[in-house]
């Protein structure tokens, strides 16, 4: 039996309204709504001009600014007539204006134009307490840290995911290539807006079915590239060369004071050596990485031409170690003194106890610290 094959509903015909609705409704579009976090919090939301254009590599309001391109705007709350307003204004960004008049249509491009250059922040004086907020570091602020809450522009959601967007676009040429490399995009449904989304905004739509993304695989490069950026790297283990260091100390003493002729200091200088060069080993292998990733990295200290490469969070002694040039002037002996503390830190069991495997005072600390600076220029 013949599937029934049903035909898409018509679009709405164009309903006169008047310039003071259009008016109103324009003046409180948003980018950012934040009824779609939560559709009980009061109306309010954020919008953008092109004075908050962002050049990241990262996809989202104000980096699709950046392209030259226009954002869809929305409503912060459905009451009366703004609904069709907004969806006979997205009609005319669209250039679908068949059946519409002349003088509505040259209103709504005069004040769509108009919105690109009004900033807007509406409804958040206070945050509502039904919105999500973040506590993120930040030394300057009071108390050390911001309260953020994370909205999503309906804009980009609509140009990504909405009709004829771009994931559609993606789907139907996967279709119709006989030969693809195309990978096939999964999406998930989320119930942003309820019941009656339309209440929410006329962009949650294409909110609700998002892409569905794997989750990284423990071995994923890229998600290694983010640790040490953010995390840096733990330096590799040291134990083969602190108990070479022993056995040295062992051999070379007399009635357990250290002998330190000049084949002895040479043989320890032997060790220290390879152990340098593991740990700077250890630093380029990990710079690799972050070199492979580079793009996809966060880009906030501009360096030369490009940016640095590695988190300012992470210690200054593994900063140095990954990339030579955030070395500072201090850096030959920050990266000793982390090593001696590592070598201090190298535990043997000894007659059932745990003990320091190199035991050092402070004259032998001092002169191992200074022997790794020199090596570490």
């Amino acid at each position: 039996m013949a599937k029934k094959v049903q035909s898409k509903p018509d679009a709405k015909a164009w309903a006169s309204l008047p310039e003071a609705l259009y008016r109103a409704t324009s003046a409180a579009l948003v980018h950012y709504s934040v009824k779609t976090v939560n559709s009980n919090a009061s109306a309010g939301g954020v919008r953008l001009t092109l004075a908050d254009r962002l050049e990241l590599p990262y996809v989202s309001g104000r980096t699709w600014l950046a392209t030259g391109a226009s954002l869809a705007v929305d409503y912060t709350a459905n009451a009366g007539k703004t609904a069709t307003a907004v969806r006979q204004m997205r009609a005319v960004a669209r250039g679908e204006i068949e059946d519409a008049p002349s003088s509505e249509v040259e209103l709504i491009r005069a004040l769509l134009a108009e919105v690109l250059h009004v900033p807007m922040a509406i409804g958040l004086e206070p945050v509502d307490a039904r919105l999500r907020q973040i506590l993120i570091p930040k030394t300057d602020a009071i108390g050390g840290y911001v309260s953020l809450t994370p909205l999503t522009a309906g804009g980009v959601c609509d140009v990504l995911l909405g009709r004829g967007g771009l994931l559609d676009t993606h789907n139907e040429a996967r279709k119709t290539e006989v030969e693809t490399n195309r990978v096939s995009i999964r999406r998930v449904h989320l119930g942003v807006g309820g019941a009656n989304p339309q209440n929410v905004g006329a962009l949650v739509r294409s909110m609700q079915l998002p892409l569905l993304a794997p989750a990284p695989r423990a071995r994923s490069s890229l998600r290694s590239a983010f640790s040490i950026y953010h995390r840096g790297i733990r330096l590799p283990s040291l134990r083969t060369f602190v108990l070479a260091l022993r056995t040295l100390r062992e051999r070379n003493s007399d009635a357990g004071i250290a002998r330190s002729d000049l084949r002895t200091r040479e043989a320890q200088l032997e060790i220290l050596r390879s152990l340098m060069a593991t740990a700077l080993t250890s630093g380029d292998e990990a710079l690799q990485q972050l070199l492979d990733y580079e793009p996809s990295l966060p880009q906030e200290y501009a360096m030369g031409t490009g940016f640095e490469i590695i988190s300012r969070s992470v210690r200054p002694a593994i900063r140095g170690l990954i990339d030579p040039r955030l070395r500072g002037p201090d850096w030959t002996a920050q990266l000793a003194e982390l090593l001696v503390g590592q070598i201090e830190q190298t535990t043997i069991t000894h007659q059932g106890e745990r003990i320091a495997a190199l035991p050092l005072d402070g004259s032998a600390r001092a002169g191992l610290t200074s022997q790794l600076k020199e090596l570490a220029r």
